[in-house]
């Protein structure tokens, strides 16, 4: 009804008032975000079209940047439901019966992607205020046919019957709402759902099903941020804290570190601090503090979610001790790291499984690192055995991982199997943070074994995951294995420059590790001396010294690239 799909609609309709105009090079991308801008309405890109024999390019993508001016722009017509873009979707609105319109003016209250669960929650009620009617109930699954039929919703993926209104069509949507009074009990609504189903993530996302939970939130992610906005906003410190506690392992998992600046503003909200969760939402900024590289702020937070919990009778959920045992290996302080592991563990037997199961996993690496490889591997094979009982495949390639590298030193090639097994288990079920750590540990094994320009290509490919959500400190943990492997290589200038960037942020040396990391990081820093000489050794550590984050990512990237051209 509404939209009628042409690929060539946006350069015919140019052309049409612009004669001569034709697609190039130069403005291929500009006309391609208008496309994009204005959701591939035929009418919308005809209204716009117009607008290029006056205006610039530059001035029509900023146009469109608000839908209110496209809505409203006139073009002339002998047919008045075609005199504007937003006559157009009225007229289409007018042929929607009652039901219908009030269900697609409420569904511009979500800003991304929606399910029929979703929906039914945002519309309950529609269809009550008829007493005439036998069935009050409302049909959604018939309505949003309905509504796709005529082109009003947009379907997304049938296989998970997930929709979409296009921008330009919630524009409109928001307005009827509006002038329904409707707003602020759709937004209320919108809320206490989004606030449901990060809760009920949290738990799924601890068992079998986590895979599918872990992509829900995904494709609900900009509703849950608007929902969180709009606690923030009306001061509703209940919802906020919530929802940014029960987002927490999704977040970590899938290196969604936007969660942290939502923990910042969670715990300064009024009233926060007598609210149940906040020693850990507390925790959650310390390990923000952690992962971006700040130890001692993280040190200091996550040691005041420990004595907000311990005041009023709480816990951090164990995220604190995490935090703490995190903060002081990599500080190399391996005994107060230790003391914090087994508070973290003697916590989690009294907790869920899936919690006891990270903590064992945790436990098991720590041992590992500081040389009790046997232990690590006694506590690896307890942490298999309780994510056996949950489930998850998380908890799997956690103490798969943990394992693996207990027997790297005794046993590569079982080391190697475990390693991949958690790769494997981890990436369907979009936990990417444990995935990058068992990759990182493949690619050095297969180096070892002699492949290491692949290692070299599946390295870059754990630093995109690092560095692109704004992990500086496990970064720099996988890249002292890409100092090895430009060493192996006789990259000497590369890897001592890479070198100077390690050591210089304490990550050289830093735990939790594989054993022979110092091992092999003392052979290459002799290797490169010998090869570049003292001065040339010395510039080169000198200069990665003095490398910014995104710098030493650029840098070793290319150099990645330049041996795998």
């Amino acid at each position: 009804m509404l939209l009628v799909p042409r690929s060539n609609y946006s350069s015919s309709g140019v052309a049409a008032a612009v004669p001569g105009f034709r697609i190039t090079d130069d403005n291929a991308g500009v006309i391609a975000e208008i496309c994009r801008r204005l959701d591939g309405l035929p009418r919308a890109l005809e209204l716009v079209a117009a607008q290029f024999r006056s205006l610039s390019l530059e001035t029509i993508v900023q146009r469109v940047q608000q839908p209110a001016t496209v809505l409203g722009t006139s073009m002339r017509s002998s047919d008045p439901r075609h005199r504007t873009l937003r006559d157009t979707v009225a007229w289409s609105y007018e042929l929607l019966n009652p039901v219908e319109q009030a269900v697609y003016s409420r569904l511009s209250g979500f800003a991304g992607t929606f399910d029929l669960n979703a929906v039914e929650s945002l519309c309950s009620g529609i269809g009550h205020e008829q007493p005439s009617s036998n069935d009050r109930t409302l049909d959604v699954v018939g309505v949003i046919a309905s509504l796709v039929d005529k082109s009003m919703v947009q379907v997304v993926s049938r296989q998970g019957s997930r929709y979409v209104l296009l921008e330009t069509l919630r524009e409109f949507g928001r307005e009827k709402t509006a002038e329904q009074g409707a707003l602020e009990e759709v937004s209320e609504a919108h809320l206490r759902w989004f606030v449901n189903l990060a809760e009920q993530s949290s738990i799924g996302i601890t068992g079998q099903h986590e895979g599918r939970w872990s992509h829900q939130v995904d494709w609900d992610f900009d509703d849950l941020r608007l929902a969180f906005g709009r606690a923030v906003r009306s001061g509703n410190v209940d919802a906020a804290v919530r929802m940014t506690v029960a987002l927490r392992e999704f977040a970590f998992r899938r290196i969604r570190y936007e969660l942290l600046s939502w923990a910042n503003t969670a715990a300064a909200m009024p009233g926060a601090t007598q609210h149940p969760k906040f020693p850990t939402v507390l925790a959650i900024v310390g390990y923000g503090h952690f992962v971006r590289g700040n130890l001692p702020e993280s040190i200091d937070v996550a040691r005041q979610a420990i004595a907000a919990a311990e005041a009023n009778g709480m816990d951090t959920s164990g995220l604190a001790e995490r935090t703490l045992l995190n903060s002081y290996f990599y500080l190399g302080e391996a005994e107060e790291a230790l003391r914090w592991g087994d508070r973290m563990l003697a916590s989690a037997r009294t907790g869920s499984v899936s919690r006891l199961a990270h903590a064992l996993y945790m436990r098991s690496v720590a041992e590992t690192s500081v040389g009790r490889t046997v232990q690590g591997a006694i506590l690896a094979g307890e942490a298999s055995a309780v994510a056996r009982v949950c489930g998850s495949p998380t908890a799997r390639a956690q103490a798969a991982y943990a394992l693996g590298l207990a027997l790297e030193g005794s046993d590569p090639a079982g080391s190697l199997r475990l390693l991949r097994e958690a790769a494997c288990l981890a990436g369907p079920a979009g936990n990417r943070w444990i995935e990058a750590f068992a990759d990182t540990e493949v690619w050095w094994l297969e180096a070892r074994n002699g492949d290491v320009r692949t290692a070299l290509n599946g390295s870059g490919v754990v630093i995109d995951t690092w560095s692109g959500g704004g992990d500086w400190t496990n970064l720099r943990l996988s890249l002292r294995r890409v100092l090895g492997l430009l060493t192996r290589i006789g990259d000497y200038r590369a890897a001592a420059l890479l070198h100077g960037s390690l050591n210089a942020s304490g990550a050289l040396l830093a735990l939790p590790s594989e054993p022979s990391v110092a091992r092999d990081a003392s052979s290459a820093v002799d290797e490169l001396r010998h090869a570049l000489g003292d001065d040339g050794f010395e510039e080169a550590v000198t200069a990665g010294a003095q490398l910014s984050e995104s710098e030493l990512v650029h840098f070793v990237q290319t150099r990645i690239k330049h041996h795998n051209a």
